[in-house]
Formats: C-alpha cells, sequence, structure tokens
C-alpha cells in the first residue's frame, strides 16, 4: 500500500516537473499526428434476432380494427408491401373531414385576424387607439395561429393512421388462412400467413427510442458469414414491452432458427474524423492540438458524432491540419512538440 502511495507521488510530482520545464521552454514533448480528413462513419443499431423459417409469415396489423375489404384471396400470389385487405375507415374520415373543415375555418379568421391586426398597427401609430388595443389583436392572431398548427399536427396523426389502415405483406408469397369480411383484427388476431418462396428473415426486436424505417440497409452476421439485408417492415406492437420489431429479408439463404447479429445502418455522418483518443476536455469544452510549425495550438471542437472509436467533427478545424493524437494530454498552447513517425 505504502508503496503504490510513492509510486504514485512519484509519478505526479515527475509529470509536474515535465510540464514546468514544457512550460519554460526548456523540453519538446513527443507527439504522434494524423492529417484531418474529410470523411465519413456509418451511424447503426446493433441487435440480436432469430432466423425465421421461410414456410410462413403471420400478418398482423399494425392498428387494430375490423376488415372492411379484402383485395386478395387465398392463395393469391402477393408481392412485397402489396395490400392485403383495408380495414374500416369510415369514422376516421368522418373526424379527418371535419378536422380539415375546422382547419379551414380558421385559417379564415387567421387572416381577417392578420388583417385587423395590421389595420391597428396604422391606428396605433397614428395615436387613434391605445397600446392595448394593438396587443389584443396581436394576442388574437398568434393565438389562432397556435390553435391552428395543433390542429395540423391532429390532422397528421389521423392521416398515418389511415396509412395504417392498409395491411401491407412484409414478404413476397402466397396468402393462406385470410379471415373474412367484418373479423376484428390486432396484435393477437392474424389477418393471415403469407407463405414465401423465398429465402427466411430475421425477426430483430429493437428498442423503441431507436428510429428506424422500411429500407434501411442491415448486415446480418450468421454462421455463413456476413450477409447483406434491408428493414422490410416495422411492427410497433409486441408482445415485449419498449420493444419494436424489424423484420429484415437477406439477400441469400439463412438457416431457419439460427440466432444472428443484426446492425442496421440508420444513416451516414459527415465530416472530418479523427480517432478518438485525439480528443480531451480542457474546463469541460472538447479540445484537439493541431500541429504548426513545431507548436501545438488547443482547438475547441464540435462533436458531430461519436461511435466509441472514431469522432466526426463538425467545426474548430480544418481538412489538412495535423492534429495530435499521442502525447496531447503534456501539451498546452504554443507547447514545442516532436513529431515521432
Amino acid at each position: 500500500m505504502k508503496r503504490t502511495i510513492i509510486l504514485g507521488l512519484t509519478f505526479f510530482f515527475a509529470l509536474a516537473f515535465y510540464q514546468k520545464a514544457i512550460a519554460a521552454g526548456q523540453a519538446m514533448v513527443d507527439v504522434k499526428v494524423v492529417k484531418a480528413e474529410f470523411s465519413a462513419i456509418p451511424v447503426s443499431f446493433t441487435t440480436f434476432g432469430q432466423v425465421v423459417s421461410p414456410k410462413s409469415v403471420v400478418i398482423h396489423p399494425l392498428i387494430s380494427g375490423i376488415i372492411k375489404r379484402l383485395e386478395v384471396k387465398t392463395g393469391a400470389y402477393v408481392r412485397i408491401n402489396q395490400v392485403i385487405a383495408q380495414l374500416d375507415d369510415t369514422l376516421l374520415r368522418s373526424k379527418l373531414r371535419q378536422l380539415e373543415a375546422q382547419i379551414r375555418a380558421l385559417q379564415t379568421l387567421l387572416n381577417q385576424t392578420k388583417a385587423q391586426w395590421e389595420i391597428n398597427k396604422k391606428l396605433y401609430r397614428l395615436g387613434i387607439i391605445s397600446r392595448l388595443e394593438r396587443l389584443k389583436a396581436q394576442a388574437a392572431y398568434q393565438r389562432l395561429k397556435a390553435d391552428i398548427a395543433v390542429l395540423k399536427v391532429k390532422r397528421q396523426g389521423m392521416i398515418q393512421r389511415l396509412a395504417y389502415m392498409k395491411i401491407k405483406s412484409p414478404v413476397a408469397g402466397y396468402v393462406d388462412k385470410l379471415v373474412s369480411i367484418g373479423t376484428y383484427v390486432d396484435a393477437s388476431k392474424a389477418v393471415c400467413e403469407v407463405v414465401s418462396p423465398q429465402n427466411g428473415y430475421v425477426e430483430a426486436f429493437i428498442p423503441l427510442s431507436v428510429k428506424l424505417k422500411k429500407g434501411d440497409k442491415a448486415k446480418i452476421w450468421a454462421q455463413e458469414g456476413l450477409i447483406l439485408g434491408e428493414v422490410k417492415t416495422v411492427i410497433y406492437q409486441s408482445n415485449q414491452s419498449g420493444f419494436k420489431k424489424a423484420i429484415v429479408v437477406p439477400k441469400s439463404q439463412l438457416a431457419p432458427g439460427e440466432r444472428v447479429r443484426v446492425e442496421i445502418i440508420k444513416g451516414i455522418v459527415k465530416g472530418i474524423k479523427l480517432p478518438k483518443q485525439a480528443l480531451i476536455m480542457t474546463r469541460g469544452a472538447p479540445t484537439v492540438f493541431i500541429v504548426k510549425r513545431h507548436q501545438a495550438e488547443a482547438r475547441h471542437v464540435s462533436i458531430l458524432y461519436d461511435n466509441g472509436q472514431d469522432i466526426i467533427i463538425s467545426s474548430g478545424i480544418k481538412g489538412g491540419e495535423w492534429v495530435v493524437t499521442e502525447g496531447a494530454y503534456l501539451l498546452t498552447d504554443k507547447t514545442r512538440v516532436n513529431i515521432l513517425k
């Protein structure tokens, strides 16, 4: 215990002495550098999934409801994203029409209120009305504008629900066990099964907080090696609370029942790419050191993305500058450095 304390104190005082020597210009710090270049890092989410047999895919609606119309018959071949059935949307469409009429009426009233506000501003400048009257007209305009914005968000939600009422197949195949018109379907009551003549697919559970959409590219690590795939559909109703289910279709065959690792690529972040070890914190701000004429220069930077190994910087340094990757913790501004090969 005593030896550990002594060694720690020795290192501390040696480091302090070394930093004083550097500050006094008596020593040069050995560093390694890398050239700052524009690059890109894929933004991804990794999870595990199960390969489901391609024999059949059970189709559930994204929202519950009553089957109003069937677009196919049992035994029909359906393509990916082809509509199989339509839920009864009569009530929702009626509410949407009422909401749109309300928005139009408020928009007309908003235009009138704005015109009155403009008149009141002129009357106020002429001294005909009080400041309170002008502010009342302004407040009425802003209140109506806010009410319309809330109703438009509500309308967008209704339009999204209408889209969910079209039940589509996430895979290509033949329809089997199709329900009849008037049947109530939900997360526990399936619409049909689609028997796929193609490869199996991967079911992966993703946290609800992770943004995901159809068409996202995916990498699947299986016993056969790395296989590319694509997210074909996202099911938000599942038996696992806090998760949604992604259906990932591979481009080559997978063994049914196999547990695989799935990386879903959600996008690309572009900027100046550096190894994370180049980054240090100075006074709570992310900082890197660049080297100019064998002198260190501190730069505060903005971090756009961090994957644990590399970072993407959006501002603070320019492409072509030389950035310290090793030895930065010994540097201060204008410290002389010796670049190691």
